[in-house]
């Protein structure tokens, strides 16, 4: 898997259900956001400085029989996204 840089977030979205499922998991759905922020510093009618930040998150939930899980990271990179479907699914179980 990818990360979210390199997907379309329906795309990873779509990957972290399909890999969940591959998993062991009856069913699940996937949700991948991202925002930016800027923020300005005014003091004494002036401003001091502007400050620019961005995220991107996921979030998953896992459905096992009656039981389910939800997880979420800002670490989307393959190797932390493949090792939160595993737990998620375990914790389900």
């Amino acid at each position: 898997m990818s990360s979210v840089s390199g997907d379309q977030p329906s795309e990873f979205a779509q990957r972290m259900v399909d890999q969940a499922i591959k998993a062991g998991a009856d069913a699940a759905d996937a949700v991948v956001f991202s925002s930016l922020s800027q923020s300005v510093g005014i003091r004494e009618g002036e401003p001091e400085g502007i400050d620019n930040s961005e995220s991107r998150e996921a979030g998953l939930r896992v459905f096992a029989g009656k039981s389910q899980a939800i997880v979420s990271t800002s670490k989307l990179d393959a190797g932390e996204v493949a090792t939160l479907v595993e737990q998620a699914v375990a914790m389900a179980r």
